[in-house]
């Protein structure tokens, strides 16, 4: 199933009661419309996308940036660091800011993606940019995978999903797991304003970021500073 953001859903109250009032599947908007209940349901350029996504088999869930802009406030939220203390993206301006999502502490794409990080860490910290690793593991999985990795940048714990809905990027059912859903691969930088700069969302939980390009995604935001 293909999660979806409210914005792409009418407002109208006739849909309101029929619509998963937080992250409604693709799935239910489909049966709708194959009960000829089109008036329920607001058919957006994105859920189009999603319906279209769905027809041809794929588990891939909507990209974010199909919904949010560059240059538009980056969403906000507060998360727990390994040490149990809490960081809040909207506290954090003044300089560039780079969100690493990750499905799953402990495998192996996610373990190459994070020491990939941490061997650049001196070119991040060169150009003044924060990163920060997120993913809905518990605080005390992400110390140990810290801990395992000798990460040298903060990992966050977005164990109730809060952070990987906000930006649309909930991948449902890791390797079938029904009800274990995960942050789909992926990276935003963040100005040092909050607001989006550059974004990157994994075709392929397999995929690996480009990491030349979120290094020239920083270096440009501070060219010149």
């Amino acid at each position: 199933m293909i999660p979806l953001s409210r914005s792409m859903l009418s407002t109208h109250p006739a849909a309101v009661p029929k619509l998963h009032p937080k992250h409604t599947a693709v799935a239910d908007i489909s049966r709708l419309l194959k009960k000829g209940q089109k008036e329920n349901v607001h058919l957006t350029p994105a859920l189009n996308t999603a319906l279209l996504l769905r027809k041809i088999g794929t588990r891939h869930p909507l990209p974010y940036h199909a919904l949010m802009n560059i240059e538009t406030p980056a969403p906000d939220f507060t998360l727990y660091a390994t040490d149990g203390e809490t960081i809040t993206l909207s506290e954090q301006t003044g300089t560039p800011t780079v969100l690493v999502f990750f499905p799953a502490a402990f495998t192996g794409v996610c373990e190459t993606e994070v020491c990939t990080f941490r061997d650049a860490m001196t070119a991040f910290n060169d150009i003044g940019a924060t990163v920060y690793g997120i993913s809905v593991d518990s605080r005390f999985a992400l110390a140990a995978f810290a801990a395992k990795n000798d990460l040298n940048f903060t990992l966050l714990s977005d164990y109730n999903r809060t952070a990987t809905d906000a930006y649309g990027i909930r991948f449902a059912g890791l390797a079938g797991m029904d009800g274990y859903d995960v942050a789909n691969r992926s990276v935003f930088v963040i100005d040092a304003t909050g607001n989006l700069a550059w974004q990157w969302v994994a075709e392929s939980l397999g995929d690996e970021p480009p990491y030349n390009e979120v290094q020239t995604a920083v270096s440009q935001l501070t060219a010149g500073t």
